[in-house]
């Protein structure tokens, strides 16, 4: 063979080997991601210092950057691996929740069922952030494809998240209606088909506390059935569900639960607070001769929001005689502001019918507009609910003026999908701050969704 006919087939050989390079770069890189996958694995953070911890961290960012630049060959390499811990059952949750995150980062929705299947099976303990995070951004996508993984992280009660704004940390339920309550109207049937169907304890108060709040109607039935649950929690949770809800159907479970004294009796008087109706005031009024503070306290608030001529003098007569301190304060806040107790018993019936006439009048304040108010149109509170979803938030100049009573003055229970969406947006501020503007909303939502079975 001639010089010449060598140096073609040279040629030859170093064009196919730089296009097998071409084709197949990440080849290259095998042993990059090899080593960045050994970074992630076997790490336990109980165990580590906080020196160790900073290195940790440093060392795990140098890994996700090898893993993330690897593209496909990156993804591939952490699904090997998860297949190896399956295989093997070895336990590893801490680089499972890793590879969730990666996943999410690199592929996004179209890894939506791959991130699930590793957080069905994986505990939340390990690191609850990269839970919390990744399922928070898949979440604002609402897009229905995330769906279950939002479903994944109802099962969890025990992670919290810190909030730097003001030095808080969240912990359930509140967690999972960030997360929730960022995807929108749209994973309401979802949560409803949990509530339905689940057998896990924790799933079931989680989609509960957020089907409540948004006043959806359908899983009442599925809640009445779940307060007599023999689980103590989940039946709780479901007396407290119902008195939200506040169906005139249900004021004799209410009652009948305030006359039994038994050790749900706090969850009772709770959802008279929430129930909302002077019909149960002399149910609760035995109650103020209860040892308990917290069952007293809350009579008092649920005495006062329904006030009444025959509540009210049962809650002058108990401040009068009271000599706790911590109940005292109780009503210096809540009955100083709007009533002299020391005068009141030398009140004719006339006055003391004007003094709750007063009372009540205040209350009605948030709720229905008086001749003074700025008046809004349907339109209006349509276009306010676009700025607000733009802007993330409720307050602000512009509408600074708006209040509870303009909206409910116009809107009606189909409002409520728009409204939980506008509350979708101020989610995501991912701030404790916004947490005044949610309950805002909800208390707007709840009297909506009462209005479909009830006059207030």
């Amino acid at each position: 063979m001639n010089k010449l006919a060598i140096k073609k087939i040279i040629i030859s050989l170093l064009f196919i080997l730089f296009s097998v390079v071409q084709i197949f770069p990440q080849e290259a890189g095998n042993d990059d991601l090899d080593s960045a996958i050994k970074i992630l694995r076997k790490i336990d953070e109980n165990k580590l210092t906080n020196e160790d911890k900073k290195n940790k961290s440093i060392e795990i960012d140098k890994a996700w950057e090898i893993i993330k630049s690897s593209g496909d060959a990156g993804l591939k390499r952490i699904k090997k691996e998860l297949d190896i811990i399956e295989k093997t059952k070895e336990s590893d949750d801490f680089f499972k929740l890793n590879a969730s995150v990666l996943l999410w980062n690199m592929g996004n929705v179209s890894e939506s069922a791959a991130i699930s299947k590793i957080w069905n099976s994986t505990s939340f303990r390990a690191n609850y952030r990269y839970v919390f995070y990744t399922a928070f951004d898949a979440a604002s996508t609402q897009n229905e494809k995330v769906i279950p993984m939002l479903k994944a992280v109802l099962k969890d009660n025990s992670g919290r998240i810190y909030f730097p704004q003001h030095s808080m940390n969240f912990s359930w339920p509140l967690t999972v209606e960030f997360i929730w309550g960022a995807f929108g109207h749209k994973g309401l049937p979802a949560l409803f088909d949990v509530l339905k169907n689940s057998k896990n304890d924790t799933e079931i108060m989680s989609a509960m506390h957020i089907l409540v709040n948004a006043q959806y109607l359908e899983a009442l039935p599925r809640i009445r059935e779940l307060s007599s649950s023999k689980n103590a929690e989940v039946r709780n949770f479901a007396i407290k569900g119902i008195g939200i809800f506040g169906h005139p159907a249900d004021s004799a479970f209410i009652i009948k639960g305030l006359k039994s004294k038994d050790a749900d009796l706090y969850s009772y008087v709770w959802a008279s607070y929430e129930y909302d109706d002077p019909k149960i005031s002399p149910y609760l009024i035995p109650l103020l001769d209860n040892n308990d503070y917290n069952i007293k306290s809350e009579v008092i608030y649920a005495l006062f929001n329904v006030i009444n001529q025959e509540s009210l003098d049962a809650l002058v007569n108990d401040y009068k005689n009271t000599k706790d301190e911590k109940i005292l304060k109780i009503y210096k806040k809540f009955m100083d502001p709007v009533l002299d107790y020391t005068k009141y018993e030398n009140m004719t019936i006339d006055e003391k019918k004007v003094t709750v006439s007063e009372i009540l009048s205040r209350k009605n304040d948030y709720y229905v507009l008086s001749d003074e108010d700025q008046k809004i149109t349907y339109n209006d509170f349509i276009e306010m609910s676009k700025d607000w979803i733009k802007d993330k938030r409720i307050t602000g100049e512009k509408y600074e003026w708006v209040q509870n009573r303009h909206v409910l003055s116009v809107a009606t229970a189909k409002d409520i999908d728009l409204l939980l969406d506008v509350k979708a947006s101020i989610y995501l501020r991912l701030s404790d701050e916004c947490l005044n503007e949610t309950r805002t909303i909800d208390n707007v939502i709840k009297i909506l969704g009462r209005r479909r079975y009830r006059n207030n």
